[in-house]
């Protein structure tokens, strides 16, 4: 059997810079970042995943290639703005993966596709996030004062040391994790309108900024199938349930959810 072949993007569209698109792939998964993160988290995937299967790390404007231009701090200006940017990839099915704030994104972007007839994604992924109908619980973030702010962020899962401790990357920073909280933080309202791809839920088993029950909730977000998995880890259990994490995504876009959405445990590990 031929190797798929790779046209690897050259930049032209700045949501999608960091990663290559396949001519051949049947399939195309979005990947979005969590608040503070960028498409870097998602690079590994492309190799890993079945090669029909197109990983698209979706870059958004504050960070890496597009560190220049401002950072968006509302859902609802993001969606429109990554819908517009997406929309030229969408020549084929896809499926959406989001973790933290990309998961929320990524319930709005659907909804936002649907609405345009360019079609519901064949799955979505919603990773360390509560459900889309669970509004945020403060204090916000986004509004601290500095020193108050960065406090805070000290004691967040997955901050890492060498930003808390280092001033000059603090003063870089900042204003994209405001906006990223913002975006969290001032989400308003979940659409009333409810999906009908499958959704698989993902959450870390020693996670303590989402509770299982809020997980659970993302249930409600459709009518089709749905299942509930916790993998070993705290908010950022991508850091070390990577490989537990792509079996789950290569085997639910191959085969679809597990199980339906009734009945369903309440907590199950993952394989």
């Amino acid at each position: 059997m031929q190797p798929m072949s790779r046209q690897h993007n050259t930049g032209r569209n700045p949501w999608v810079a960091a990663g290559g698109i396949s001519a051949d792939a049947r399939l195309r998964l979005f990947c979005l970042p969590p608040a503070g993160g960028g498409a870097a988290l998602y690079r590994g995937w492309m190799e890993r995943l079945a090669p029909d299967v197109d990983v698209v790390p979706v870059t958004f404007p504050g960070r890496e290639m597009r560190f220049a231009e401002p950072p968006i701090a509302r859902l609802d200006v993001l969606t429109e703005m990554a819908a517009t940017g997406l929309r030229s990839l969408l020549d084929r099915p896809y499926a959406l993966f989001g973790y933290s704030m990309g998961a929320l994104l990524a319930h709005r972007l659907a909804h936002r596709l649907a609405a345009e007839r360019l079609g519901e994604p064949t799955h979505l992924f919603a990773a360390a996030h509560r459900g889309p109908g669970i509004q945020h619980r403060g204090p916000d973030l986004h509004a601290l004062p500095h020193d108050e702010f960065w406090q805070r962020l000290a004691t967040h899962d997955g901050m890492p040391r060498e930003v808390i401790e280092n001033r000059e990357l603090r003063v870089v920073l900042e204003p994209l994790l405001r906006a990223d909280f913002s975006v969290v933080e001032t989400a308003g309202p979940a659409p009333e309108a409810v999906l009908s791809c499958p959704i698989t839920a993902i959450g870390g088993d020693a996670d303590h900024s989402v509770a299982i029950d809020e997980l659970d909730a993302w249930r409600h977000a459709t009518v089709g199938s749905f299942e509930l998995l916790t993998l070993p880890g705290h908010h950022f259990f991508i850091a070390n349930s990577q490989e537990l994490l792509l079996r789950i995504v290569a085997e639910r876009l191959r085969n679809g959810p597990a199980r339906a959405a009734v009945p369903t445990p309440l907590r199950r590990h993952a394989p």
